[in-house]
């Protein structure tokens, strides 16, 4: 039995009861971060259903509408997410990124596809009945690396087309709706599973209020300095846009993280410490830099890449219009001008003392939007632009991306 062969039948026997459970306990034991128990738990049992209804998984990527899917009983399973989960643990599957080259994925792509691809190719986790995508759901690169999967394992593939600029804000509304409801069509006939709408009002409305939980943790986060790792905010952002199974699972964890504020804080750090906005990609391996910025007195307070869950839609009469509304709005999916406007809506709840903007090679999205950023910031806030991989570790220059925020603590002491 070959690596790949092995831990898919490892991974699917993992989530089998009482397995699943021996596994949740042992995870226990290495962290004391309840919450992170909790997703754990959380995500295994989501996969054990995966595994046992393949008839009803749909592999998607970060930030797509999958109210749409759960509303049709359909399970939502995101490939960057797993991907780049599985990629993470080292010695896992060492071919992981070298995997997504052989099949097609050209090597200029974002680094998070090359995981997502690299894995799923390996016939590891749980198979799709139909594959979607979009152009660009905040990626462009996620439409190619499905494609390149959907061709390879011959499963149907559908893409939506989420525009970013058009000639007007309603007929560009007009256009996604149609789109949205050509999604319904295509999954309706390739699954047998038929669309709800009373229940895609009621995840509308379910959605709303877990939200707010969610901006609870965002408020703390500007707050507090926290010893959780930046990670775990990028799971709590990553829960909130695939649901993890359910808006009762998310509220479940949300609750757990919360209270995670009130004991792994740094408690010597008081109001005199700097807070740092981090813009643009986030990046993975980042607990040591956090113990390093909590060393000299600051902390990352905001984190762009949580605004992936975007705000809640409007109350409209059609569910339909709502979910639109919603992924028109998110900061990966709006013209530049806009997604600054955010950016600046978020800092000025709070005392920012200085700014990262995160570039990392392969992500010409944001890469791109870089000095316009940037040179719109920069008066009223020291900014410095780090470049580096956010998600392949063998590529993380730990100690040019320590040097880089040495320096912007430098700018900060400096305008005070």
């Amino acid at each position: 039995m070959d690596a790949s062969k092995f831990l898919r039948f490892a991974l699917k026997h993992l989530m089998i009861k009482p397995v699943s459970f021996t596994a949740s306990t042992v995870a226990s034991w290495l962290t004391n971060i309840k919450s992170d128990r909790i997703i754990y738990n959380q995500y295994s049992k989501f996969i054990r259903e995966c595994y046992r209804n393949s008839n009803r998984v749909a592999w998607v990527p970060f930030v797509y509408p999958v109210e749409i899917l759960y509303s049709m009983n359909l399970l939502p399973f995101t490939t960057e997410v797993f991907g780049i989960n599985c990629a993470r643990v080292p010695g896992l599957i060492p071919d992981a990124f070298e995997k997504a080259f052989q099949v097609g994925l050209s090597a200029d792509s974002c680094s998070f596809h090359h995981a997502s691809v690299g894995i799923f190719a390996q016939n590891i986790l749980p198979k799709a009945k139909i594959i979607l995508g979009g152009t660009p759901t905040g990626c462009e690169d996620q439409y190619h690396s499905l494609r390149i999967l959907s061709k390879m394992f011959k499963t149907k593939y559908y893409a939506i087309d989420i525009p970013r600029h058009y000639s007007g804000e309603k007929e560009k509304f007009e256009y996604f709706k149609d789109e949205l409801y050509g999604l319904i069509e295509f999954c309706e006939k390739e699954t047998g599973f038929k669309f709800e709408k009373e229940e895609l009002r009621r995840i509308n409305s379910r959605y709303r209020e877990v939200y707010q939980k969610y901006e609870q943790i965002m408020q703390l986060k500007a707050d507090v300095p926290t010893k959780l790792y930046e990670g775990h905010f990028t799971a709590i952002s990553s829960v909130l846009v695939d649901f993890v199974g359910s808006l009762e699972r998310v509220e479940k964890y949300f609750d757990k993280a919360i209270k995670d504020f009130n004991y792994l804080n740094f408690p010597e750090m008081g109001d005199s410490s700097k807070r740092i906005a981090w813009i643009g990609h986030p990046i993975i391996p980042l607990r040591k830099l956090q113990y390093f910025l909590a060393e000299n007195n600051a902390f990352i307070g905001y984190q762009e890449f949580m605004e992936s869950t975007v705000p809640p839609p409007s109350k409209r009469n059609d569910p339909i219009e709502e979910v639109a509304e919603k992924y028109l709005s998110a900061y990966s999916n709006v013209p530049i001008e806009k997604r600054l406007d955010i950016i600046k809506k978020r800092l000025k709840k709070h005392r920012y003392d200085g700014i990262v903007y995160m570039t990392s090679w392969g992500c010409h999205q944001l890469n791109s939007a870089a000095s316009y950023i940037v040179e719109n910031l920069k008066e009223d806030y020291p900014v410095v632009l780090i470049d580096s991989d956010s998600c392949n570790i063998k590529n993380v220059g730990e100690e040019q991306v320590k040097m880089r925020l040495e320096a912007l603590l430098e700018l900060i002491e400096q305008r005070e």
